[in-house]
């Protein structure tokens, strides 16, 4: 783990990308050795063949056992692989998350600021419409801007 303090902060997509390479390089190392796993296996049961027909009994248990644990490894290198698959899976949906994320943070403050202008704008009609000559014309139009600001907190 690198403690340097005066880094700069690595940003989600750089950290994504570094994510990505390390588990590929990971996920190609196991791979790699599951093949010469199954090559090992492959010879194993060669030679467990032609020590079963010269009839070496012993030999032939040692290398059977010899195969099972073979084979054990190659299952637990294949979970393996499986779950480092699974942390890449988990580590883009991560990603996604982080850039929705932001992308509401962005659309919040857009419509934040909408909705200032949105109540300077019912402001202004609001004293238009009382600066007319005719104020006793339509007196339900003051309740109904009264009652909107009073839910805004003006």
């Amino acid at each position: 783990m690198n403690l340097n303090i005066f880094k700069k902060k690595t940003s989600p997509k750089d950290a994504l990308r570094t994510s990505k390479r390390e588990m590929a390089v990971a996920t190609r190392g196991i791979e790699r050795e599951i093949a010469s796993l199954q090559m090992e296996e492959k010879k194993l049961v060669a030679e467990i063949k032609k020590t079963a027909k010269t009839g070496n009994e012993a030999a032939t248990k040692i290398l059977a056992r010899q195969l099972v644990r073979l084979r054990q490894q190659i299952t637990n290198l294949q979970g393996s692989r499986a779950q480092i698959r699974g942390m890449t899976t988990h580590t883009q949906a991560l990603y996604a998350n982080t850039s929705i994320s932001t992308g509401m943070k962005g659309a919040t403050i857009a419509m934040s600021a909408m909705n200032k202008i949105y109540i300077v704008l019912l402001l202004h009609l609001y004293c238009y419409h009382y600066e007319s000559p005719d104020t006793n014309a339509c007196s339900t139009c003051g309740v109904i801007f009264c009652s909107i600001f009073l839910f805004l907190r003006i």
